[in-house]
Order: structure tokens, then C-alpha cells, then sequence
């Protein structure tokens, strides 16, 4: 009896063939429109399905509260209540927002029938559920039109994007900073700028940039720094292959001065557009999240650490390690596998090299003005504390700046997925893209969410009464009591 190969090494890798037979009949029965209608839409109902496992509790007890940022949480649903109770009354609904909310007005509004049906505790869930799901779908869109070319690759970049342990984090209470749907159809917006249409591509753009700062302004100008910092560093890039859709978004050579001058001017127009429509809500007074500290930022050691609302979360380590924020904790596994795909990638994408880049400095700059090891702060200061002295920057919490670590760590692993693995065996059997398979979901697995946690709304005081039906009256000490 011959012995058996190393093809037949992986059998227990491989599925069963009659399984694959049938399989492939159904297949073939299923019309090629709907399968090119399901393989576009079987992501986007999984982004679905997992923001809705994400807001689970908040959907079967709408009246429960966040533990984490309770006040935050409350001061969302007020904004709710306010934005529909105006628009009811032809009332303008920008006036008179809670300052705690940190941003939401222009959703408020869409969701206002919703609030005024259900309740403002139905409509926080529909806004974390939207804004979870939206955001994966943009950055799929945006990642399978102009970077990769697997749709595999572009829902692991998705995934990540939408559901990073930092979005997470700031999904309990702060709606705000999870819908961020509209930054992955702005960062293409604006390189597409310079192909000529640059009067239209300019007001879209500033009609978007005006909805993502009534959304969260905050946001924006951390997608504006970290735009303006990849920009130069793909500037001093030298042009390297690239694939066809990354080619045609923001190509590899120089542009021509004609195609500067139309981006220059569709920029211009985007400001301008962008100005116009942002006057009135900028005077009648924008919600904004409060900076809880300028000074600290994230400590040195979360980032190998796992979240709590993660499968592999640890309680402990958020008491004792976790600071004010928690924008990182992405895991060691998954650090390693992105520090492998750097290795090899680098000579190979001008992409890669940009966001690693990003991701260094704005990592950096996320320490705060101290840095921090294993909760204690050290005597090393960090690069913040110089540029928190300039006027803008002090409105920004350092420890925000470590999300731009989300989107570039997402590009890093789409782009991987899309190029690194190859059929070809590498041992016993097993080709590259199996083996891929397998230590990207070894890295994956721990940072899938679980559902938030939910708390139930605290009693109310007990208000105190005379039940003789006498008022009590305060009477000084010094007057005695005639008898």
C-alpha cells in the first residue's frame, strides 16, 4: 500500500467532497445576477447582524443604562428627545444642545420619528446599531472600489474598522464616535479631487465634510491631521507596484500641474462649501464632547491587552491598567500578525508603507503628554505636551489620537489578505492561504465583540415628606422656645 503524500497530509483541512459536489450544483442553479447581488450584500447583513449582537441588550431593555458613561449615555437620549420635541413644534433643532453629547445633531434628525414612536431609548440603540453597521459598510465600499481586490479582504478591513476594541469602548455611551460612516467616503472623496470635475467634487465634498462635523467635529480633525501626515509621507514615496484599483484612486507617479492646480481648487471649494453650510449651526452652538484630560493619553502596555466588551476581555486589566480612555487594546496576536504583513509588504505596497507610518507617529502622539506604563505614570514626557499648547489642539484628547491605529491597522490586514496568500503548498500539504486563514482568525477571534454591557436604570430617590401635613420650619439656635 503506497504511502500517502503530502497533498493527503492536510485531509482534515479539506472539506468533504461530497459536500463541494453539492455545493457546487446548488451554485450553478443560483441565476449569475444573484450571486453577484448576494456576494455584495451577504457583508453588508453581516455587518448587520453583529452590530445588532453588539446593541443586543439595549434592544431588549431599552430604559437599561451604560455603566461606563452613564451621564453620556443620558445626555444622547436628551439629545433625542430635544431634536424631535423641536422639530414637533417647528422649533429650530440645533438650538439649546447638551454640551456632554459630543456631536450627533444631523442624526438626532433622521431618527427623530423613531424617537417620537419608540422612545429615545429605542432610538439610542437604532443609532449605535446604524452607526456600527454604516461604518464597516463605508469602509467596505471604500476598500474593495480603490485598494484590494478580494471582497474577503475588504470585509476583514471592515470588520475591523467598525468594530475595533476602541470603537467598542466608545460604544458605551458615546454614540458619537461610532458613526463614523462618512470619514471612509471622505478620505476618497479628497483624493479623488484633481481629476477635473473639481467644482462638483468639491461641493460634494464639503457637503460631506459639513454633515461629518454636525455628526462629530472631533473626528473630523483627526481624520484631517492624519489625512495631511499620510499625504506627506506618500509624497516622499517612490512609486512601487500598486493594485489596479489603488492605481487608479491615487496614482503612483506625481500628478501633473494641471491636475495639482484642479485638486488645490477643488479644496478650496470643499472649504468654502463647507464654511457656508456650518455658519449657522456654529453660531447657534455645536455639541462637544468635553476633553476629560488633555494631559494623559494611552498607556504604554494596552495595546497588547484585550478590551472587556471583546471575547477575550479582561475586567481586571480595565480597572487597573485602563486610563481615562481606551482606544487601543487590540491584543498581542493580533499586533504580531500585523507587525508580520508589515515585514512583508513593505517593499511591495506604497499603501502599507504610508499607513504603518500613520500609525507610528499618531501611536506615539496618542501616549499623552506623560507616558504611562502598566497604569503608573513615568518620568518620560511625552511628544504631546508641546503640541497641546497650540490654540485647536488642546480641544483634542491625545488619547483620541490612538484611533487612527483602527483604519490603518484595517488597510494593513485587507491588503495583506488581498496579496500575501498564494495555492501553493508550503508543508505537508498546506498552501499559504490556508495557513493564513488560520493565524488570522487565531488573531481575529479574541477581538470579536460581545454584547454591551447593560445596566438597570437606578431607583429613583425617595423624596421626603410630612405626612402630619405640618411644614417644617428651620429655627435658629439662638431663639428659644416660649412655653
Amino acid at each position: 500500500m503506497p504511502e500517502p503524500g503530502p497533498a493527503d497530509a492536510d485531509w482534515m483541512l479539506r472539506p468533504p467532497r461530497r459536500m463541494v459536489r453539492r455545493l457546487d450544483r446548488l451554485r450553478q442553479r443560483v441565476p449569475v445576477r444573484v450571486r453577484r447581488t448576494a456576494s455584495g450584500t451577504v457583508p453588508l447583513l453581516a455587518f448587520v447582524l453583529l452590530a445588532l449582537w453588539v446593541v443586543t441588550r439595549f434592544w431588549l431593555y431599552p430604559d437599561r443604562v451604560s455603566p461606563l458613561h452613564p451621564a453620556q449615555q443620558a445626555a444622547a437620549k436628551q439629545l433625542l428627545d430635544q431634536v424631535a420635541h423641536a422639530l414637533v413644534h417647528l422649533h429650530d433643532p440645533f438650538a439649546g444642545l447638551p454640551q456632554v453629547v459630543g456631536g450627533g445633531a444631523l442624526v438626532a434628525v433622521p431618527l427623530a420619528p423613531v424617537t417620537l414612536a419608540f422612545g429615545s431609548g429605542v432610538g439610542y440603540a437604532l443609532w449605535l446599531t446604524l452607526g456600527l453597521a454604516g461604518s464597516a459598510a463605508t469602509a467596505y465600499w471604500a476598500l474593495f472600489r480603490h485598494l484590494v481586490g478580494s471582497r474577503m479582504a475588504a470585509f476583514i478591513g471592515a470588520l475591523m474598522f467598525g468594530f475595533a476594541p476602541g470603537v467598542l469602548w466608545h460604544a458605551n455611551g458615546q454614540p458619537a464616535f461610532v458613526t463614523n460612516l462618512l470619514i471612509p467616503v471622505i478620505v476618497v472623496w479628497t483624493v479623488r479631487l484633481g481629476r477635473g470635475r473639481w467644482l462638483r467634487d468639491g461641493v460634494l465634498l464639503g457637503v460631506l465634510v459639513a454633515a461629518q462635523a454636525l455628526v462629530n467635529a472631533e473626528l473630523l480633525a483627526i481624520t484631517a491631521l492624519a489625512g495631511g501626515y499620510a499625504a506627506l509621507c506618500y509624497l516622499v514615496q517612490r512609486g512601487s507596484p500598486e493594485p489596479a484599483g489603488f492605481a487608479r484612486l491615487w496614482p503612483p507617479r506625481p500628478p501633473s500641474t494641471a491636475a495639482g492646480r484642479s485638486r488645490f481648487a477643488g479644496l478650496a471649494v470643499a472649504v468654502g462649501t463647507g464654511l457656508v453650510l456650518l455658519v449657522y449651526p456654529l453660531l447657534a452652538g455645536l455639541p462637544r464632547q468635553p476633553v476629560p484630560d488633555a494631559r494623559l493619553g494611552e498607556d504604554a502596555t494596552t495595546i497588547a491587552l484585550y478590551w472587556r466588551d471583546t471575547l477575550a476581555g479582561n475586567f481586571t486589566a480595565d480597572r487597573s491598567v485602563g486610563g481615562i480612555e481606551q482606544n487601543t487594546w487590540f491584543g498581542w496576536p493580533l499586533l504580531i500578525l500585523a507587525g508580520v504583513c508589515l515585514a512583508l509588504l513593505w517593499r511591495q505596497s506604497v499603501a502599507v508603507r504610508v499607513v504603518a507610518l500613520t500609525a507610528l507617529v499618531f501611536g506615539v502622539l496618542g501616549l499623552g503628554a506623560q507616558v504611562r506604563l502598566n497604569g503608573r505614570p513615568t518620568p518620560v514626557p511625552g511628544p504631546w505636551w508641546v503640541l497641546s499648547k497650540v490654540p485647536g489642539l488642546d480641544l483634542i484628547a491625545p488619547s483620541r489620537l490612538a484611533l487612527v491605529l483602527v483604519p490603518c491597522l484595517a488597510i494593513v490586514l485587507a491588503v495583506a489578505y488581498d496579496r500575501l496568500p498564494s495555492g501553493e503548498p508550503v508543508a505537508y500539504g498546506l498552501t499559504g492561504r490556508r495557513v493564513w486563514i488560520v493565524f488570522l482568525a487565531v488573531a481575529l477571534t479574541p477581538n470579536l465583540p460581545r454584547p454591551l454591557q447593560a445596566d438597570p436604570s437606578p431607583a429613583a430617590a425617595p423624596r421626603a415628606m410630612v405626612v402630619s401635613g405640618t411644614v417644617p420650619v428651620p429655627v435658629p439656635a439662638h431663639v428659644r422656645k416660649v412655653g
